[in-house]
């Protein structure tokens, strides 16, 4: 259930995609119904609540943690284009603070509100969010792969 107000892509559905790939429709059905356990009644998904939810060592969730994590150093690093060299840090480590704490769409509000130097685009945001899986060594590649590893260890 992606972000409504700024059409962000949601990280419980990157997650959901990912097994399906890995594991079909069944694994997609597993993956949903744990993402669905830890999300908020609003439909966010925040990651220092994933901390107090009782599950299993090889979990999914534990997979949703980091891309959760992921997400919030997305948002730091693109809150950091609003302000000017002195506010950067500051600002930055406030939106990722928030982002895990209440969620994607808090931090967003909060960066948006905020009187920034230059004005924040979302849609850098999302393309950001979209591209999240295409960099570095936590690609969708090492994600499918953790699924498959948990499917087999996980229940």
């Amino acid at each position: 259930m992606p972000s409504t107000k700024y059409e962000l892509p949601d990280q419980g559905d990157t997650l959901v995609r990912l097994a399906n790939e890995a594991a079909g429709d069944r694994g997609a059905q597993l993956v949903a119904a744990e993402v669905n356990r830890v999300r908020r009644p609003d439909g966010a998904l925040v990651a220092s609540e994933l901390s107090s939810v009782k599950m299993d060592k090889h979990s999914p969730l534990h997979l949703l943690g980091t891309l959760l994590g992921l997400e919030a150093i997305a948002v730091g690093v693109w809150t950091e284009f609003g302000f000017g060299m002195f506010q950067k840090r500051s600002m930055a480590r406030q939106a990722e603070k928030l982002c895990r704490e209440k969620g994607l769409e808090a931090a967003v509000d909060w960066a948006l509100a905020s009187p920034s130097k230059y004005p924040l685009k979302v849609v850098s945001l999302r393309d950001s969010l979209e591209g999240l899986l295409n960099r570095g060594n936590l690609d969708s590649g090492f994600f499918r792969s953790e699924l498959a590893r948990s499917f087999r260890k996980w229940r």
